[in-house]
């Protein structure tokens, strides 16, 4: 005696928990992805604060389904994250540098470099540990 089974599939309500913003998938990408945003914010070094305030994060719905990112927006977040050679500082738009504190313009600054400190690497890597 044989039983046949006829499965019909939905196909849009599948895209839809697959690629929409209110899917399955989405809601997950999005708690991932804070998750990153969170300890990105915990890992980054806290001088002025700046950094830790510029951290971002998003969740963009294409073609090809949802994709997480995080970033930081500021300017020196490469260097921070990356590390920086030792080189010299020369002004742009005036004949000399000056900075409150300094004792005099200076007309170069030697800028002995930074290590890297890879706070979003990290903050991936521990999110994926949780």
């Amino acid at each position: 005696m044989s039983r046949s089974v006829k499965v019909v599939l939905f196909l849009p309500e599948i895209d839809f928990i697959l690629k929409g913003p209110g899917g399955m998938v989405s809601k997950d990408i999005t708690k991932r992805t804070f998750r990153v945003y969170k300890w990105a914010r915990s890992y980054a070094p806290t001088r002025s604060g700046k950094l830790k305030e510029k951290i971002e994060f998003e969740v963009r719905h294409g073609a090809r389904g949802p994709r997480g990112r995080v970033t930081s927006k500021a300017k020196y977040s490469m260097a921070v994250h990356e590390g920086a050679r030792a080189h010299w500082i020369y002004p742009r738009k005036k004949k000399a540098l000056f900075w409150a504190g300094a004792r005099h313009p200076v007309r170069r600054v030697w800028h002995p470099g930074n290590a890297s400190n890879p706070f979003l690497q990290k903050a991936l890597l521990r999110a994926v540990e949780d």
